[in-house]
């Protein structure tokens, strides 16, 4: 069993299909975020290319008061987005408290074209260990007529083109900035209603994983 692209379209309604998220991992936060969301954080305020959330707190807690300014409104929305993206969508282990300078880039255009940026890289899960040990225990006890080969055969809800439904099936490596992992989904081809054959064994990116930011 793995994850797969179909998971992240039917769980988390986010396109697979669209412009990669992906860009620079080296560039001037400090300016960047000024730029896109009107102010630039302190120097504490941004440890290691990431922007702590403390720092949306001082500039954008009060919405009233900026309310009937457009070019404000604008900020306080991109930094609520910004918010979300560290708190919800890609936290990883600082449980929240900071977010990635480096997806503030992708805010930076208008809504319009952030709404084409496709989401191919779920980031870092906040699972503690001893779910993480319940949930594959629970998942090796399986028996073969228990397990849900086809969870989604019933989301009629899934208006997905079926060129995208396609890319599913890619067996490739998924690359968001400075993150690359595998997608194998031939190891469960059963999920796509497919015959399954013996997998090839599952490749991992030696020495990738070494490499920090």
């Amino acid at each position: 069993m793995t994850i797969t692209l179909q998971d992240v379209a039917a769980i988390l309604g986010l396109p697979t299909d669209g412009k990669v998220v992906t860009g620079a991992t080296s560039m001037d936060w400090r300016v960047l975020c000024g730029e896109v969301l009107g102010h630039a954080p302190l120097v504490s305020e941004q440890p290691y290319g990431d922007v702590k959330l403390a720092y949306l707190d001082r500039h954008y807690a009060h919405w009233a008061a900026v309310a009937a300014d457009p070019q404000q409104v604008l900020y306080f929305t991109k930094a609520h987005i910004t918010r979300m993206l560290g708190s919800w969508l890609l936290c990883d282990k600082s449980g929240g408290s900071i977010v990635g300078c480096r997806y503030i880039a992708l805010l930076a255009g208008s809504f319009d074209d952030i709404g084409d940026w496709t989401i191919q890289f779920n980031g870092l899960a906040r699972f503690k260990p001893q779910h993480q040990l319940l949930y594959r225990g629970t998942l090796d006890t399986l028996t073969r007529d228990e397990v849900v080969w086809q969870p989604y055969g019933d989301y009629h809800f899934l208006d997905i083109p079926a060129d995208e439904r396609y890319l599913w099936l890619a067996r490739t490596p998924i690359i968001c900035f400075h993150h690359v992992e595998r997608c194998q989904p031939d190891r469960c081809l059963r999920q796509f209603g497919l015959d399954q054959s013996i997998p090839l064994r599952p490749r991992k990116l030696k020495g990738v994983h070494d490499h920090t930011l």
